[in-house]
């Protein structure tokens, strides 16, 4: 039986014939079926916005999907993917499962983690490594990279200032807790 204990939903003419075959929702989703099935409908301006959704329902396959991210994985690659096209999507979500692999010590295997890397590449907050083997460019990269090291560094210090001033303020407050709450004697 089914929710409420009705009887469970007889499957659809409208989902994968994969699942109805028996194989398994994840297997469909690992092999990309659900992409297709949805690029099948040739809906216009759903692509980032289910790519998105497919990623949150499933971090470890899927992976986020959107202007900057694009841009940092062409940067990071030298890739020309484009926005909006299913296709390259799954392109670009090969390419990116095999980065993930080979960068697994250093990230997750939920890409949201490599995701991350590449926005902040394609926004601009921090420079891929040059794709040429050019010393001058590798120099400049290398440079930018200790300049971002530095800020990251000092930003973790007044971040870890404004804990400790949080830190004291909760236990003074607790203190002040502890004095309110005690008996009081004025006769003493």
């Amino acid at each position: 039986k089914g929710l409420g204990g009705m009887p469970p939903r007889p499957l659809s003419s409208h989902q994968p014939q994969a699942i109805k075959n028996g194989n398994s929702p994840f297997e469909w989703i690992q092999k990309g079926g659900h992409v297709n099935a949805i690029d099948a409908q040739k809906i216009k301006g759903l692509g980032p916005a289910v790519a998105n959704l497919l990623y949150f329902l499933h971090p470890t396959i899927m992976p986020p999907f959107n202007t900057a991210i694009v841009n940092g994985y062409n940067s990071l690659t030298g890739s020309k993917v484009k926005l909006g096209r299913w296709e390259e999507y799954l392109a670009m979500r090969q390419g990116i499962l095999k980065l993930n692999a080979t960068y697994r010590s250093l990230l997750s295997n939920d890409l949201g983690a490599i995701g991350g890397l590449l926005f902040d590449l394609g926004s601009g907050r921090y420079s891929a490594p040059p794709l040429e083997d050019d010393e001058t460019a590798r120099k400049l990269w290398e440079a930018d990279l200790h300049q971002v090291r530095e800020q990251s560094a000092k930003e973790a210090r007044v971040f870890a200032a404004e804990r400790e001033t949080d830190h004291t303020h909760t236990e003074i407050q607790g203190w002040l807790r502890d004095l309110g709450s005690g008996p009081i004697n004025l006769l003493n």
